[in-house]
């Protein structure tokens, strides 16, 4: 069955309940009495992943969803949670039941969800929005900010103004952080401290901090496959602001042809073909 709950804790010093035993003593209790049941956690998790107003969005919801809720033994609450999650989702229970009678017991874990080597971690390089990547990226960077130097020749020229901020900050950091002074603590406390007090004041609230870090912990990637997943990421990332920028462009020389404008017409053809000239760039 799965009368079981999952607990949060939200102490950036605690990597487990036993840490938060230590330093909160009984406390711990008062984090029992807010367990949330284990399909809400499946639900809330695959809802920040995958966006539910679109297609694709609902389709990878309910695909890593639904293996979970077949797992209930009871019918009553087996039901009750297709509700829920038709609910979330805005579609109809009938789909979800057919989906469901459909659907393999397998479900998935959270270091899944990143890794490129399930069908999982694919389909959510290919589907996660624009800024659910760029925190991912950031959380990479969180594990190994020496990363962000392989960004520098790899034309991120068209990034959103929030990730080179971000690319900035951890230059910044890397700098003022050499060998010789390396800090005792892990680099990810190091970095997500130095992103605290050098990031608030441009609109990013620590909280928001504290959970790309939170996030960078449930990875569990090795050195290479670090820098494998950090440079694909990043490739995606500038593909899409590519073709954003190109599909800009074509409007933009549509309505010069229009207006007969030959000298801006020039203008921005040769900019198209310098800005299609990064879609074939490897980082």
């Amino acid at each position: 069955g799965l009368n079981v709950g999952v607990i949060q804790i939200e102490d950036l010093e605690c990597k487990d309940p036993a840490d938060y035993v230590k330093k909160y003593g009984a406390k711990l209790q008062e984090l029992f009495e807010k367990t949330k049941p284990v399909v809400e956690f499946f639900i809330s998790y695959a809802l920040k992943i995958f966006d539910p107003e679109t297609a694709n969005g609902k389709k990878m919801v309910a695909a890593k969803v639904l293996p979970v809720i077949k797992k209930i033994p009871n019918e009553v609450e087996k039901s009750a949670w297709i509700a829920e999650l038709a609910l979330r989702l805005k579609t109809k229970e009938e789909i979800l039941l057919e989906q469901l009678r459909l659907t393999e017991d397998k479900s998935f874990g959270a270091g899944e969800i990143h890794s490129r080597t399930s069908d999982f971690g694919s389909n959510f390089i290919e589907l996660a929005g624009s800024d659910i990547l760029e925190d991912y990226l950031v959380s990479l960077l969180l594990l190994e900010p020496k990363l962000v130097l392989a960004a520098e020749s790899s034309g991120d020229k068209f990034l959103s103004s929030k990730l080179k901020l971000f690319f900035e900050a951890f230059k910044n950091y890397i700098n003022q952080n050499t060998e010789e002074q390396a800090p005792k603590s892990p680099v990810s406390e190091q970095a997500i401290d130095y992103l605290e007090r050098n990031l608030q004041g441009n609109g990013f609230e620590k909280i928001y901090l504290e959970k790309l870090y939170l996030q960078a912990k449930e990875f569990n990637f090795d050195s290479d496959k670090l820098k494998e997943e950090f440079s694909f990421v990043l490739a995606k990332l500038c593909d899409r602001a590519v073709k954003l920028k190109l599909a800009d462009l074509e409007l933009s020389i549509k309505q010069s042809e229009r207006q007969k404008d030959a000298e801006l017409t020039s203008t921005l053809l040769k900019e198209f073909r310098l800005t299609t000239g990064y879609l074939n760039k490897k980082i």
